[in-house]
């Protein structure tokens, strides 16, 4: 129900084994979507899981 209060806005960090930010992909208007807990890379796929959501988010390239 919380998720009603936030802004709409899609935010995947990519981080080192020391937490250093690596990588970052924005989606300003959190039309792909805006609830990520988890991030998944199967060849040039990234699948986008999420625990606030009932689907999964395909992604088929990092730009």
């Amino acid at each position: 129900w919380y998720n009603v209060l936030l802004p709409k806005y899609g935010l995947i960090l990519e981080l080192g084994p020391d937490g250093e930010v690596i990588d970052s992909l924005h989606d300003p208007t959190g039309s792909l979507t805006w609830a990520v807990s988890d991030v998944f890379q199967q060849g040039a796929h990234y699948y986008l899981g999420s625990t606030d959501l009932p689907f999964l988010s395909v992604l088929d390239e990092w730009s």
